[in-house]
């Protein structure tokens, strides 16, 4: 019998892992940094950009760093295959200077297309303003909401009840 007990209360535990996604789901990220951001070799101001989309996918990477190309590109391929909302996208953020050595590296390892936006953070500007936020959290990427809140941490395409989960949060129209 006791051991029946311990089971069920222990069933209520969560891994570390589980237990710092659960902390962080809700928190605002700070996007005070982004001023401008690119769409290729466009660039827009953020406001405008953050006006057009509900759902932003930030996605941090950093320049020479070769497996950071193939999360570009596997992004690039992937997400268009399971995003159907035209208010949601997908906004790299990578540690580097120059965009256009991040692509070139980018296209040499295979990318084919160019279809989301970019912000270039040389100082680290974005890990810098988010210490609240463990940076495993930012690395793993996460979805915001037009608050700035994080509703989703991980990739939307790294399992099928990710891509479901991020479906349903993004057709879920919210009331104000």
């Amino acid at each position: 019998m006791l051991f029946m007990i311990l089971q069920l209360f222990s069933c209520n535990r969560f891994s570390p892992q589980e237990k710092e996604i659960r902390d962080n789901l809700k928190k605002n990220v700070n996007l005070n940094m982004l001023i401008n951001i690119q769409e290729g070799n466009t660039e827009i101001s953020f406001n405008d950009f953050q006006n057009k989309y509900k759902y932003i996918y930030l996605v941090y990477l950093r320049n020479s760093c070769v497996p950071c190309y193939s999360t570009y590109i596997r992004w690039q391929k992937e997400m268009p295959a399971i995003n159907e909302f035209d208010d949601c996208t997908v906004l790299f953020i990578i540690n580097g200077s120059s965009y256009d050595e991040f692509i070139g590296e980018a296209f040499k390892s295979g990318l084919e297309s160019d279809c989301f936006f970019t912000f270039m953070d040389p100082n680290d500007t974005f890990i810098n303003g988010n210490e609240e936020i463990p940076e495993s959290i930012i690395k793993s990427s996460i979805l915001i909401n037009e608050k700035n809140q994080i509703v989703l941490i991980g990739s939307p395409f790294s399992t099928p009840e990710m891509t479901k989960v991020f479906k349903a949060i993004c057709s879920k129209e919210e009331t104000h």
